[in-house]
């Protein structure tokens, strides 16, 4: 019974805790909000947010994901060549 208690004690400060952090979250991310915003600044804040997002694409994410593809081809064959019968690795 007392581990069931704790339980359900331990959820509901994680679910108090958790609905908590999103009203800060919101409160934070939406209190500079201005809804006034002249249609050309928001038109040059998305390109500038795609060539952004591109620029970061680009220089890290792909040649990242290409490094970490070749790295993990090298490993495994170099383990296929140890674990080949009659290498005396």
């Amino acid at each position: 019974m007392t581990s069931v208690s704790t339980t359900r004690r331990s959820k509901f400060w994680l679910y108090a805790g958790l609905v908590f952090v999103f009203f800060v979250c919101l409160w934070v991310g939406w209190r500079d909000f201005d809804p006034m915003i002249p249609q050309s600044e928001v038109r040059e804040m998305i390109r500038s947010n795609i060539r952004r997002v591109i620029q970061i694409l680009v220089q890290f994410v792909i040649p990242g994901a290409i490094l970490v593809f070749f790295a993990k081809e090298g490993l495994a064959k170099i383990r296929s060549r140890s674990s080949q019968p009659g290498s005396d690795a």
